[in-house]
């Protein structure tokens, strides 16, 4: 049940520049300023993702539960969901705000978006989960588009009301990290897995504004510049994987998620693991990561995956290489 303070407070955070222009444009800001806001305000739960398949259906259970009706003014106060609860959410505020808005299911999947129509009888896709990291990042919106064979709102349109919205400052600015993605791609062209994320990892103009990010939105921001800067040769020679410490109950807690390198020596692969506190990947050295494995932390999500075992063993022979060395010097 959504309570009368609860609607009142969502209608009164509009703000003015949502009721300029058409009743197309302010019904459309109005969806684009919930979305931006309810990503702002969200982190996706990184266990769904990153910990075991018994804690993500216990999770995908929880959010079912969480997108009850009577669950709405609950479910609105926690920091982390997942597509489930977060399309439900936003269905519900547009719903507030008196915006036609469905949730839709992804065939053979538990994913599910958010299909928002306007008094006009146009549709607009809208995938909040999937622009989480996006807003959190700074980067381009990918999942709030027009339905319609006759696109309605192209991004010149969208970029205006984001402008309006105060979500960028100007075009320049909302195009601006992905320009510098462009750049750092210049410079990794031809470079070695190791040498390639290096630039990248020390490239501070990708990472600028990004600090207190969640675990689960950092995650998908360095896979997405993986993908988008590296080439596929390369890419397929880097590696990212969750990491986690486990509690009483063998359940993983304390998530961040190790980057490295294959070159095929073990005396040259340099793994990184994310620092939620610097907001970066520090390198972390093989003899290094095989010591933070023996105090309890799990390295991917069962531990025994192709890309966990190949560095694992390389941590062996990195640990052997040492000790044969400290034998030699006693």
């Amino acid at each position: 049940m959504i309570t009368k303070e609860i609607e009142g407070k969502i209608k009164r955070n509009i703000p003015k520049e949502v009721y300029k222009g058409t009743p197309e444009d302010v019904e459309i800001k109005k969806a684009l300023y919930t979305y931006i806001e309810l990503a702002r305000s969200k982190s996706f739960d990184e266990r769904y993702y990153l910990g075991s398949d018994r804690l993500a259906k216990k999770i995908v259970k929880q959010a079912y539960e969480d997108s009850k009706s009577e669950n709405f003014e609950r479910t609105l106060k926690k920091k982390k969901l997942i597509c489930i609860s977060m399309a439900h959410t936003y269905k519900r505020i547009l719903n507030i705000l008196g915006i036609t808005c469905e949730v839709f299911k992804v065939r053979n999947s538990d994913h599910l978006y958010n299909v928002i129509k306007l008094k006009d009888g146009k549709e607009i896709y809208a995938d909040v989960q999937k622009d989480l990291y996006r807003i959190h990042t700074k980067r381009r919106l990918k999942n709030f588009y027009s339905l319609e064979e006759e696109d309605f709102l192209p991004e010149d349109r969208l970029v205006d009301m984001l402008i309006q919205l105060d979500y960028i400052r100007d075009r320049e600015s909302y195009y601006n990290r992905d320009d510098k993605i462009e750049a750092v791609r210049k410079k990794v062209e031809n470079l070695g897995p190791d040498k390639a994320l290096d630039v990248i990892f020390n490239s501070s103009e990708l990472f600028t504004g990004l600090e207190n990010l969640e675990t689960s939105e950092a995650y998908s921001y360095y896979y997405s510049l993986r993908r988008d800067i590296l080439d596929r040769k390369t890419f397929k020679r880097t590696y990212q994987f969750s990491c986690a410490k486990l509690d009483e109950k063998k359940e993983p807690k304390d998530f961040t998620f190790c980057i490295y390198p294959d070159t095929y020596d073990y005396k040259t692969v340099k793994p990184y693991l994310y620092s939620k506190k610097e907001g970066r990947m520090l390198p972390c050295d093989l003899q290094t990561l095989d010591k933070l494995q023996s105090e309890g932390l799990k390295l991917g999500r069962l531990g025994i995956e192709t890309r966990v075992g190949r560095l694992k063993r390389y941590m062996k022979k990195a640990v052997k290489e040492s000790e044969k060395i400290e034998g030699r010097e006693r």
